[in-house]
C-alpha cells in the first residue's frame, strides 16, 4: 500500500493557513479538521471518559495525528458518569500513518496520554477517572 501523502495544493494561496487535507491511499482526501468532532454521536471510534470518584471533574482532551492538535475540548463529567466527550469520523486510515494520540487532562494537572492507529480492529479510546481519583486511558481492539 501507498503511504499516505500531504496534498501540496491547500485552499488556494493563504500565507500560514497550512494543509488541512491528506491523501489517502486511494487518492481520496482525509479532511483532518473533519476527523475528530465532539460530543456525543455515532462514530466508528468512541473518544470515552469514566468518572468513577464521588466528585465531577473538567476534563481537557487533546486530540493530535501526526504530531498536530487537530482538536481539543472541555468537558464536565459527572460523579458516576461514562460519556462520549468526542469521536473518530473514518473507520480507518491508510495503512503505516502516525498514530491518533488523545491527552487528557483534569483541572487539577493530572495527565494521560494514549495513542493507536486507526483501523478497522480499532475500538475506542477510554479516559478513565477512578474513585481513588487517578486519571487513566487506554484503547481497545478486536
Amino acid at each position: 500500500m501507498k503511504k499516505r501523502e500531504l496534498i501540496i495544493s491547500c485552499a488556494g494561496i493563504t500565507i500560514g493557513g497550512g494543509c488541512t487535507m491528506l491523501a489517502d491511499d486511494d487518492g481520496g482526501e482525509i479532511n483532518k479538521e473533519a476527523l475528530v468532532k465532539d460530543g456525543p454521536g455515532e462514530y466508528p471510534h468512541e473518544i470515552r471518559a469514566d468518572n468513577r470518584s464521588k466528585e465531577s471533574i473538567e476534563l481537557t482532551v487533546t486530540v493530535e495525528l501526526e504530531d498536530e492538535q487537530i482538536q481539543e475540548g472541555t468537558f464536565t463529567i459527572f460523579s458516576g458518569a461514562e460519556e462520549i466527550v468526542m469521536g473518530i469520523t473514518k473507520k480507518s486510515l491508510p495503512d503505516g500513518e502516525d498514530n491518533i494520540v488523545v491527552r487528557a487532562m483534569t483541572a487539577g494537572g493530572q495527565e494521560t496520554t494514549t495513542g493507536h492507529n486507526v483501523n478497522e480492529c480499532l475500538g475506542n479510546f477510554l479516559i478513565g477517572y477512578t474513585d481513588d481519583r487517578k486519571l487513566t486511558s487506554t484503547y481497545s481492539i478486536c
